[in-house]
């Protein structure tokens, strides 16, 4: 069969990057980083945006009186015009960490993880393919026959920071775990 290969001459562009803050105060007050991102790259396949995508944490630690809910955090951050240009022209993946909680949350399923989830899945759900497992925020995407990404969520399902390091602590938990192995072997058959 015939399948689509890279070659040593062929060429991938792609943005990675994390940690996105808006806020009302300088140096915060602009994402303007993303036209400097747009014009260094400006062939880029599309951009990964893996987690700390407003800093909901820092707001309520730094600026008490600033502090936003969820969703207001989200918007002030996706509203930002060069944030908006750049994902206007380039797709733009996306995962959450921990600041859009509160910093190393790790304490698995909570109320306070699933508001901080639903106002991610209003603002960002829809940038990314469908999940690996119903239920799941975790997924994967393929840019050419040759090149595959799986997108973790390592928040979710993660052991305690304080567990102790054995071999039954994880940042992906059982069910991400065995869906990774499960892609990585169907990825090389």
């Amino acid at each position: 069969r015939a399948e689509a290969r890279l070659t040593a001459d062929d060429e991938l562009a792609w943005v990675f990057g994390s940690c996105l803050s808006r806020m009302a105060l300088p140096p915060f007050a602009s994402l303007a980083v993303f036209d400097h991102i747009a014009a260094t790259v400006p062939d880029a396949a599309f951009a990964l945006l893996l987690g700390d995508l407003m800093y909901r944490d820092l707001n309520r630690a730094w600026v008490p009186f600033l502090h936003l809910e969820p969703d207001v955090a989200y918007e002030q951050t996706w509203s930002d015009s060069s944030l908006l240009r750049f994902a206007g022209k380039v797709p733009v993946l996306t995962m959450f960490d921990d600041h859009e909680i509160e910093n190393d949350y790790d304490r698995g399923p909570s109320p306070d993880l699933d508001y901080a989830l639903a106002a991610y899945d209003a603002w960002m759900g829809s940038r990314n393919p469908e999940p690996v497992a119903a239920g799941s925020r975790y997924y994967t995407f393929a840019h050419s026959a040759d090149v595959a990404y799986f997108v973790l969520d390592t928040r979710s399902g993660r052991s305690r920071n304080d567990a102790p390091d054995t071999a039954g602590k994880t940042m992906l938990g059982q069910d991400q775990r065995e869906a990774l192995l499960a892609w990585l072997v169907a990825s090389h058959e």
